[in-house]
């Protein structure tokens, strides 16, 4: 008799997703690109010619043009740290007139943040996508650290302080919900201490 296969450990990342810069006018993007582009080659050893970047995308690097408009958007089944780094400085030289946009966990974006990070850019996976982290209590006491919007965020900051109960909490294999958090552990060291956890 053939035993099923156990389902893979989350997170496995076998669909493509659509990662999203998205700016408020078009020159936005294509000033931030320009800045992006040339950090790009200082701090991440990516190739460029003129404004056309190298990003290493599916085992091979790729020549990626300047988007035209205020949407730059990659097709990724496993993004390379070194391309959503890209996606990150876009959203560094822009600010807030651009937004990143990708159906991901905060978690994604952590090894890209600290290529960054070493390289001096004060930057965070939370503050790229414009997200925050919440603890919150289900009603049988179960603890899950769910993301939410900033704004959502600012709103409900209170939950990660008092673990307030929660009802009609998310699907725990959803993206975004973590498991329970280590004991003795701040929720701002956990959401790291998490990254690595399947």
């Amino acid at each position: 008799m053939r035993t099923p296969k156990r389902p893979a450990p989350y997170p496995v990342n076998m669909q493509r997703i659509l990662y999203r810069a998205v700016a408020y006018q078009p020159e936005v993007l294509e000033r931030a690109w320009k800045l992006a582009v040339r950090a790009a080659e200082r701090d991440l050893g990516l190739a460029r010619e003129g404004d056309t970047i190298h990003l290493p995308i599916g085992g091979r690097t790729v020549p990626v043009k300047p988007p035209r408009g205020e949407t730059f958007a990659l097709d990724l089944r496993k993004p390379h740290p070194k391309t959503l780094a890209f996606l990150v400085l876009l959203k560094y030289f822009a600010g807030d007139d651009l937004e990143l946009r990708a159906l991901v966990s905060v978690r994604d974006f952590v090894e890209p943040c600290k290529l960054l990070e070493e390289k001096g850019y004060p930057v965070d996976p939370w503050w790229a996508l414009g997200r925050e982290t919440l603890l919150v209590v289900d009603a049988r006491g179960r603890r899950y650290v769910v993301e939410v919007p900033a704004e959502a965020g600012e709103l409900m900051g209170e939950l990660a302080e008092t673990e307030a109960e929660v009802a009609g909490l998310p699907n725990p294999k959803a993206k975004g919900v973590y498991p329970e958090l280590p004991k003795g552990k701040r929720l701002s060291d956990a959401v790291w201490q998490l990254t690595g956890v399947a």
